[in-house]
């Protein structure tokens, strides 16, 4: 196979430390990559079109983040807030990526995905991991158990939000609700069914979106991202640093981050 190597990459390819070589290499958005694994890790290194592309634990020699990467990474922790999304059975693995990616762009970095009555799927592997891919960037808990869930988070401290159709009991518009408490929890359910009773019947308060068309439904993303845009746009309103991980969250989230996506930006 032909590998297409820059001169940073040649440079690595005759360092000593590097013991061993796989090959073939993939073929990922034309580019090749080699996988050069060492006594502590591997590091893929690849050319192409945007040059040396290096990937791994970042705790080789000579392979640390870059400079660019670290601020990259401190700048997004610094806008996390304190919230959560809870998936309590969604079918499609591709609703869940959507919203995933939603949670990104709200600066929400936990997401909770319960499996009672569907099957399981791993979130990381949605879609592809590159650095443009949200679920590389999140945290995720997987839970078989809806109420064992529900109940760590209310004992963390967490407000617990359901999203339901109108027409229930106690329920609010969205664009009513007040959601000013410090840490608040978006739940969504299944696709048709919706959250299940048990879900309904803890959380703390009951939304809708309301519908002034024929459909009286929307997609499971369209529904996160409405719900998480109306959290943030209060939050703002009300002075978002308050809403934020404090000081020694977000050191922590940079080190996860760091250490699980180490290399050059």
């Amino acid at each position: 196979m032909l590998v297409r190597l820059s001169a940073g990459a040649e440079e690595l390819r005759r360092a000593p430390e590097f013991d061993e070589w796989e090959r073939p290499a993939r073929k990922r958005r034309r580019s090749f990559f080699l996988v050069l694994a060492t006594g502590r890790g591997r590091v893929a290194v690849g050319g192409g079109g945007r040059g040396l592309v290096r990937r791994g634990s970042g705790r080789h020699n000579g392979l640390m983040a870059s400079e660019e990467r670290r601020r990259k990474i401190r700048e997004m922790a610094a806008r996390r807030q304190r919230a959560v999304v809870v998936l309590e059975d969604v079918f499609d693995p591709h609703n869940a990526a959507a919203v995933i990616r939603s949670c990104d762009a709200f600066g929400v970095q936990r997401v909770c995905l319960c499996f009672e009555r569907e099957r399981p799927y791993d979130p990381r592997e949605l879609v592809p991991a590159t650095s443009s891919s949200a679920n590389v960037w999140l945290d995720f808990e997987t839970h078989r158990s809806t109420p064992a869930c529900l109940e760590e988070l209310k004992a963390e401290g967490y407000t617990l939000v359901a999203t339901v159709a109108g027409g229930v009991a106690g329920v609010e518009s969205i664009f009513d609700a007040r959601l000013d408490d410090g840490r608040v929890a978006i739940m969504l359910g299944h696709e048709k069914r919706g959250l299940s009773d048990a879900a309904i019947t803890l959380a703390d308060r009951r939304v809708t979106i309301p519908m002034r068309g024929i459909v009286r439904s929307l997609n499971l993303s369209v529904v996160a991202g409405i719900c998480l845009f109306e959290l943030t746009r209060q939050r703002e309103a009300l002075g978002m640093e308050r809403f934020l991980l404090g000081e020694d969250e977000r050191t922590e989230l940079e080190r996860r981050l760091l250490d699980r996506r180490g290399g050059g930006a």
